[in-house]
């Protein structure tokens, strides 16, 4: 019994934490984060900032590059083409030069969903969880490096804009394969894919923990999307 009540206070306790922390902040503020990260106020130290002239929409984020330990230089797409791979859905409005915070689950999330994408697609992950704890995972890994781009399908900022052009609606090719289309018609990306993948720096390294279902860096970093065509 005495158990049963001290689970429903913690149920309360985190209620309450995560109510208070929705009014302190604008509701944007954490957008990306999960619940899990809202009650334990746990940030992973990278941020997602606005630098356009006006709010806009978006439906999540995705991990357009990665790479392991050295984060100087991005090893490039996580496959050929854009993908969504590693993608969270999670509607956002980024107001004008505004930061958002990602949670360390979130983060967690992301690069675990990257992991499964990878091991089905391309078949080079060295790892089964983020933080690398299974049997099996490369010792040697010592923290992620990615680069994450955002999803938008509504907005004039995006890097491409949906013309048409010569693929009919119903014959448009799924997201997976844009990268392949002539033209590039997708509204999706708000950061230019031009300034992720190979060759330029990574957001890292991230570190990993497989108990908590976190990850985090340890300096603050951001990435940014603005105004181009």
């Amino acid at each position: 019994m005495m158990k049963i009540k001290s689970y429903l206070l913690y149920l309360l306790g985190v209620s309450f934490c995560v109510c208070a922390y929705a009014k302190e902040k604008d509701p944007n503020a954490y957008a990306l984060m999960t619940a899990k990260d809202m009650a334990e106020s746990a940030l992973s130290n990278i941020t997602i900032t606005n630098r356009t002239a006006q709010s806009i929409s978006a439906s999540g984020l995705f991990i357009a590059s990665y790479d392991i330990n050295d984060c100087s230089s991005c090893f490039g797409n996580v496959v050929s083409g854009d993908n969504m791979g590693g993608a969270v859905a999670s509607p956002v409005t980024f107001k004008v030069n505004q930061p958002v915070a990602i949670g360390q689950n979130y983060l967690y999330n992301m690069l675990y969903n990257g992991i499964y994408f990878i091991r089905n697609t391309v078949g080079s992950s060295p790892c089964n969880l983020p933080g690398c704890s299974w049997p099996g995972d490369d010792p040697n890994v010592r923290g992620w490096c990615i680069s994450i781009n955002v999803v938008s399908s509504n907005s004039d900022y995006t890097y491409s804009n949906y013309t048409n052009g010569v693929n009919p609606p119903a014959n448009v090719p799924s997201y997976g394969a844009a990268g392949n289309s002539i033209p590039f018609n997708y509204k999706f990306d708000l950061i230019d894919p031009s300034t992720l993948g190979s060759g330029k720096a990574c957001l890292g390294p991230i570190t990993c923990n497989d108990k908590s279902l976190t990850c985090k860096v340890s300096t603050a970093q951001n990435e940014s999307f603005q105004a181009y065509n």
